[in-house]
């Protein structure tokens, strides 16, 4: 048997600056981002509790608390409070199937410009490109230069929407509403609605691997529509967005309305009921992404109790005395349970690799070998039981543990979250081991996440460690 190759991973305390959800016995409080916008577009400063007005499920629930964030720092209007940094994450979603290669070369322009001169240094960004397939063109970075490159790769690719006819639009929608129409044409239309969902359903999976991030989280769009979206494929978009937290906005690049509202319609759902924005018909596309930055860092953060009994919410944010301005915000927030919310930051961080280690974890891994005919790899997590809860119970003290992870490979497939839990009786400063083996794909790399997690406080360390199986070829 091969010895453990001890790995110990960085100890890094990430303590969430905005107010996450939090859990009694009675009542949940929950976190609504609410950002405010003047006539000319532009984020409004100075607001304060009493300019706002929250229902939840169409009552009005009680404000526990507030503070706003300008350009990512949280402002309490207490002067003497430290500083404190709302991390930003955005990702940007490039749908090549619904990108007129003109269009494209007009959004990457800008793109390139935005990264060079518009990017907020604080914000972890992210690339990604959808054909068909989603490809991760560059990993969450705060490196200019690596997501230059990305924009660069994505550019070499034209766009592969094909040119728009004048009547294209309207005879969708003559398509839409008749039940007279030649079946070849409902054929196109069926393939135009099957490349929108499954586009939708690439889209998810971003949105889903964000969810368990810290800080103001938004997809960005770059895309002409989508047409023939079925309502379905939108409202199950929609929801994924609203219980992952994250806001969806889209920015189309024509120079023109060559798409009609149609096509726009599932992306501009998805912006009003996310807290997201739609933008089109703007020819300085630099202007409008500073726009989504803007938004992304610069909002209000309003705690509201909300009924413990349901887990998603109606959300109605309200602004007195101030009809010159405008609110969004999700339209509907889910309060997630504890083992939701370890599985989605479990999940997330396999593509951030933010690790955090309260519990003072050490993680020793197998490298991957050959057994039995699979290609397979083990990890074994010590935990001091100095750093978990445990309860005296006869003459011993109890406590839990429970080690959960997940893969994500070369291929940016990704595996589903598996958990393992048990009981402890460890002994006075005895160290609780747990090994977990896991199978893999000959010749391929991995990342690989782990979560920890103390039973009875819920307290979770999340480590993250890479994999090469090269070794079972």
């Amino acid at each position: 048997m091969k010895t453990l190759l001890p790995a110990l991973m960085a100890l890094t305390l990430a303590f969430p600056a905005a107010a996450q959800v939090l859990e009694s016995i009675e009542v949940h409080l929950l976190e609504v981002e609410a950002s405010v916008v003047g006539r000319d577009g532009k984020p409004v400063d100075g607001l304060t509790q009493d300019d706002f007005a929250v229902e939840i499920d169409g009552k009005p629930a009680e404000v526990t608390n507030f503070f706003a964030v300008r350009r990512g720092r949280v402002d309490d209007g207490d002067p003497a409070t430290p500083e404190r940094v709302v991390p930003a994450r955005m990702t940007i979603f490039v749908d090549d199937m619904h990108l007129h290669p003109i269009a494209k070369a007009h959004a990457m322009q800008a793109l390139r410009r935005f990264v060079e001169n518009g990017l907020d240094p604080a914000a972890t960004t992210s690339i990604v490109s959808w054909n068909g397939s989603l490809k991760v063109v560059v990993p969450p970075t705060k490196d200019r230069a690596k997501l230059l490159a990305g924009v660069a790769a994505i550019a070499k690719e034209p766009g592969r929407l094909p040119p728009p006819e004048a009547s294209d639009e309207a005879f969708l929608e003559m398509v839409a509403e008749s039940t007279d129409v030649p079946e070849h044409f409902r054929d196109l239309a069926r393939m135009r609605s099957l490349q929108s969902t499954q586009t939708m359903k690439g889209l998810s999976e971003v949105i889903r691997s964000m969810a368990g991030l810290t800080g103001r989280r938004t997809v960005l769009v770059v895309g002409q529509g989508l047409p023939m979206a079925r309502r379905e494929a939108t409202d199950s978009l929609v929801d994924t967005a609203q219980q992952s937290g994250v806001a969806v906005s889209a920015l189309d690049p024509s120079f023109s309305e060559e798409q009609g509202e149609l096509s726009k319609q599932a992306l501009r759902t998805a912006a009003a009921e996310t807290g997201g924005r739609l933008i089109e018909h703007q020819n300085d596309l630099g202007q409008a992404l500073a726009s989504v930055t803007e938004q992304a860092t610069t909002y209000y953060s309003l705690a509201v109790r909300a009924p413990s009994a349901a887990k998603a919410f109606d959300v109605d944010v309200k602004l007195r005395n101030h009809p010159d301005l405008r609110v969004t915000t999700a339209g509907r927030r889910g309060v997630p349970t504890m083992e939701e919310r370890i599985a989605s930051t479990l999940r997330a961080r396999l593509y951030s690799r933010e690790q955090e280690n309260p519990l003072g974890v050490l993680v020793a891994l197998v490298p991957p070998h050959k057994t039995g005919g699979r290609c397979a790899a083990a990890f074994q997590v010590a935990v001091p039981s100095t750093q978990l809860t445990l309860l005296p119970v006869g003459d011993g003290m109890k406590g839990e543990m429970a080690v959960r992870f997940a893969v994500l490979d070369d291929r940016d497939s990704e595996s589903e979250v598996q958990t393992t839990a048990k009981e402890i009786w460890p002994a006075k400063g005895e160290v609780v081991r747990e090994t977990v083996t896991i199978g893999l794909q000959p010749g391929r790399k991995y990342v690989l996440s782990v979560a920890i997690t103390d039973g009875l406080s819920q307290e979770t360390s999340y480590l993250q460690t890479e994999i090469d199986s090269a070794a079972c070829r």
